[in-house]
């Protein structure tokens, strides 16, 4: 498998700061916090601002003319896209976010495992805790979908899945974005040792 040198970096600079304050997330955000006011660079805060006094005339008629001026974009795309669980091995974690790019161009809305937890959080908290946070992401989807090359963790969450009544749909996965398209369960390929998708009709 190929290995990403700026994601490799990424990891290994991760992984002297958290060693370096023994992998306590309150020292560690301290220290982040620290360096950002010694870097200089200007931070902007978004916290939510009082309008200035203005008379209820202006603003009325500044609406009439201009009804979508006081509207949040977000309030004009409120409808409802379906949520996916995307599975795939800790070897190809680093096509996570070529994974949800192909999810959200289907028009549905990703849950990368690897996105939210990472590797375990830095190993900042114990696996079981995320393994239960992997589990409930798949209870809250409306779908899982499968990517690449089949891990023991993938087929435990498609049994979950299945369990569940959830629709589950398999695509290939290689380096590229290109590379994924949808296929069916006898194309489907297996890590060392798991067992096939055959198993999953045995309780």
């Amino acid at each position: 498998m190929p290995r990403d040198p700026i994601v490799e970096e990424m990891r290994r600079i991760k992984e002297e700061h958290a060693a370096r304050f023994n992998y306590d997330i309150g020292a560690m955000v301290k220290s982040l916090r620290e360096e950002q006011k010694r870097s200089g660079v200007k931070v902007v805060s978004y916290a939510r601002k009082r309008p200035a006094a203005s008379s209820g005339r202006k603003t009325r008629r500044a609406l009439q003319e201009h009804p979508i001026a006081d509207e949040q974009p977000a309030r004009r795309v409120q409808d409802r896209w379906p949520v996916v669980f995307t599975a795939h091995s800790r070897h190809t974690a680093f096509m996570k976010q070529h994974i949800c790019l192909f999810v959200l161009r289907q028009k549905h809305v990703p849950i990368n495992p690897f996105m939210s937890f990472e590797y375990s959080l830095l190993d900042t908290v114990p696996r079981d805790d995320v393994r239960r946070g992997n589990n409930s992401c798949v209870h809250v989807a409306d779908e899982v979908w499968t990517f690449g090359i089949v891990a023991d963790g993938v087929l435990k969450e498609i049994r979950l899945a299945r369990k569940l009544g959830k629709r589950v749909r398999h695509f290939s996965l290689g380096t590229t974005l290109e590379s994924i398209r949808e296929i069916s369960p006898d194309e489907l390929q297996y890590e060392e040792g798991v067992a096939h998708i055959e198993s999953l009709e045995r309780p």
